[in-house]
């Protein structure tokens, strides 16, 4: 499931980063805000989806320094961005431990 809604949060990256750099973008901006927004309704709002936010803005540099080579430098950004998102959200990914807190006495 974590899985799931990592690539959701990924892919609102995309379609944000998408209407930013695309001569049409404002019409990514649609589906990227009401995507963001159902997933935000479904609960999933936790800090960490940042995280794959960012993965998926990587991910559309790698594919724009793939696609026109006057951009080549984007895919070590892209690259960047894609090892700090996949590394940030592992390391504050999902709680391990629910226990209660050590009692004091």
């Amino acid at each position: 499931m974590t899985a799931v809604r990592f690539a959701a949060w990924a892919a609102v990256g995309v379609l944000f980063l998408l209407g930013c750099i695309t001569p049409v973008g404002f019409i990514f901006w649609i589906p990227a805000a009401i995507l963001a927004g159902a997933l935000i309704g479904f609960g999933m709002r936790s800090p960490r989806y940042f995280f794959a936010f960012v993965f998926g803005l990587g991910v559309t540099l790698i594919c724009l320094g793939l696609v026109n080579g006057t951009y080549v430098i984007m895919l070590l950004y892209g690259s960047v961005l894609v090892g700090g998102g996949a590394v940030f959200f592992a390391a504050f990914g999902p709680r391990t431990s629910h226990a209660d807190p050590p009692s004091g006495g």
